[in-house]
């Protein structure tokens, strides 16, 4: 579903070919302002407001800056509810240092109301805009000109169709400044296949409302406040990662991080970011019970011997762990319903390359109502796999993953004892998975 906060637009663009790109009217202490508002299906509308602040410029045409959003606009409760760290130069190229998983939305975000213009000569052909890390970007058709701006259809895909095998689907207009190349205005809306056809399931709105030119003063308060804010952050980040990673404990209570982020409060009481820190540790109150019930369940089983299971494949070939002899096995479980376990089934093709000569036997496991379900999900992906189903919810259960937490990765050692079991998708997901997977492959 759609959401405000996340709001799943790439708005990159593309032409091939193009000499030099458009150039956005950049200088340090330039802010950029939009307004948007999402309303979805049975629910209130929401607000939210978007700023690019560029802090400063690291080398010519080359900016430091944040994007952050701020929740209940113009209210008395108006609050800073995210911030990201990035390069971005005046076409709109972006690099971002820190690769968080949860900031993935953060960057769908700045791509979307401040497209990459780098291969863009003129608003005047269909561009394409390359995926980002979530696999989705945008293809726009120019429909001509209305009130001086460039007016534009899009749609957004996924890389390898992998928006129709979900069956969701983004469009709407845009509207593009072509005398200083902002994006104007977009309006969106996404739709859901059902049995009974596609269904709106919500409708968004953004506009540029302000571009601001701020001093110096300004921007060395605000690089001042990040850097600050931004290194109590990899702190938050490292002690959950230290946790996360550590198998024989993993676990991790609260007091450390309510005194790191304390200790950053006290010394940055004034800080536009406090509120934000603030924030995280609301988040971090309601959202620990829960990692710590996914720490519990993988301790439990990691280390011991793997529950044995026979499943089929869609042509009624039936396996068994017991098959395996001494090979080391991955098995992920995954649902083409979910967005993340296409991501996941995509790395699974590269891990699967690398890693079967090798000796490790990989074994998607597809928890689908159908077997052609799978099947056309695969064929979609261009997928060389074969792939089991599950309709038993005790096999999950019994491997440490809850109901409902896709995709999630399972690695046995060549004495087929639980590795470790993994949550999610995402690089550094991957990255572990792909540790975990050279060490069972050890003689």
């Amino acid at each position: 579903m759609f959401r405000i906060y996340i709001l799943p637009v790439v708005l990159m663009l593309l032409v091939t070919g193009a000499a030099q790109g458009l150039e956005y009217p950049f200088q340090a202490g330039t802010q950029v302002i939009f307004d948007a508002t999402s309303v979805g299906m049975g629910q209130p509308a929401m607000a939210i407001r978007y700023e690019l602040w560029l802090l400063g410029e690291r080398e010519p045409g080359k900016f430091e800056a944040i994007w952050v959003f701020f929740n209940n606009p113009r209210k008395p409760e108006e609050s800073l509810a995210g911030a990201l760290l990035l390069t971005i130069d005046k076409y709109g190229a972006k690099i971002f240092p820190r690769e968080r998983e949860v900031t993935y939305i953060l960057q769908e975000a700045v791509e979307t109301f401040i497209p990459d213009l780098t291969q863009v000569t003129a608003f005047d052909k269909v561009w394409k805009g390359p995926p980002v890390v979530t696999g989705r970007y945008f293809s726009y058709q120019p429909l001509g000109e209305e009130n001086g701006l460039v007016r534009c259809s899009f749609a957004q895909y996924g890389e390898d169709k992998m928006d129709q095998i979900v069956g969701v689907l983004t469009s709407g207009e845009a509207f593009f400044d072509p005398k200083a190349n902002w994006l104007k205005e977009i309006r969106l809306a996404t739709t859901q296949q059902t049995q009974q056809g596609p269904m709106i399931v919500s409708n968004a709105t953004a506009r540029l409302t302000r571009v601001v030119q701020k001093d110096e003063q300004w921007a060395a308060k605000r690089r001042e406040e990040a850097r600050a804010f931004f290194v109590a952050l990899q702190q938050h980040d490292d002690l959950l990662f230290k946790a996360n990673d550590d198998l024989s404990s993993a676990t991790i209570t609260l007091a450390p991080l309510e005194q790191m982020w304390q200790t950053y409060l006290t010394a940055n009481q004034t800080s536009i970011f406090a509120a934000l820190a603030k924030n995280h540790m609301q988040v971090m109150k309601a959202e620990l019970p829960v990692l710590q019930g996914l720490w519990a369940s993988r301790k439990k089983i990691v280390g011991s011997g793997a529950p044995s299971w026979t499943l089929k494949d869609p042509q009624g070939t039936s396996y068994s762990l017991a098959q395996a002899g001494q090979q080391p096995v991955l098995m992920v479980f995954w649902s083409r319903m979910s967005w993340e376990s296409l991501m996941a089934i995509r790395e699974l093709k590269a891990m699967k390359a690398e890693y079967e000569p090798r000796g490790l036997l990989v074994y998607p496991i597809n928890l689908d109502a159908t077997d052609k379900d799978a099947i056309d999900s695969l064929a979609v992906l261009d997928a060389n796999m074969v792939t089991l189903r599950n309709t038993d919810p005790n096999l999950l259960s019994m491997y440490g993953i809850p109901i409902g937490v896709l995709p999630a990765a399972v690695i046995l050692d060549r004495q087929h004892k639980i590795a470790d079991v993994r949550y999610g998708w995402g690089k550094r997901v991957f990255k572990e998975l792909r540790t975990r997977i050279e060490a069972a492959l050890q003689p």
